[in-house]
Formats: structure tokens, C-alpha cells, sequence
């Protein structure tokens, strides 16, 4: 499946991505992808799985970590701790992993 990105323009620096029913906002910094939102618009279709193996992949690729921020969705962080993700400390909402 493709991973599809783009420039949003209203939200600075992120950039919308989709990868099949899975889509929401990232962006690069010097030491992170980081992603701001993310949705699967079709529930246990394995697209948000497809969404996180292509981050790590290419977190592998450039020797950076993934942030998932703003995690408020009980869920999402569950999702995030069963990947493998470590709560950012000092933070109630960020997670983080380290390739």
C-alpha cells in the first residue's frame, strides 16, 4: 500500500498523510517524525498497523525517533504502548520510540 503525503499549508510545518483508510498530519524534525493526528477511517483493517510499520521503517532508514503527540485518545495510547511506545517523561499525552 502507498504512503500518500502532502503539504498542509494551515498547519505550519505538518504535512497530511494517508496510507488506505489511515490518514492525519506528520512532520520531520532534526531528531523526531512525529505525528500530530492519525485516523483509520475503517476500524481492524490493518491500515493503522501498515501506517506505523512505514514510520518505523523509515525511522530506521534515517536514524530518527517517533513521537506520537497529543495522544488524548484512551485507545491510541493503548495502540501506541502495544507497538512498543514509552510514555515522553514529563508529559501526560506524548509517546515516544526509539529504533
Amino acid at each position: 500500500m502507498d504512503f500518500e503525503t502532502k503539504l498542509v499549508l494551515t498547519y505550519g510545518d505538518f504535512y497530511q498523510f494517508r496510507v488506505g483508510s489511515c490518514e492525519g498530519l506528520w512532520r520531520a524534525t532534526s531528531t523526531h517524525y512525529e505525528i500530530l493526528a492519525i485516523k483509520n477511517r475503517k476500524k481492524h483493517n490493518g491500515h493503522f498497523k501498515l501506517t506505523m510499520e512505514y514510520f518505523e521503517r523509515s525511522c530506521k532508514r534515517d536514524g530518527k525517533k517517533l513521537l506520537v503527540s497529543e495522544c488524548w485518545n484512551p485507545r491510541l495510547a493503548w495502540m501506541c504502548w502495544k507497538h512498543g511506545f514509552k510514555r515522553v517523561k514529563g508529559t501526560l499525552f506524548c509517546w515516544e520510540k526509539e529504533f
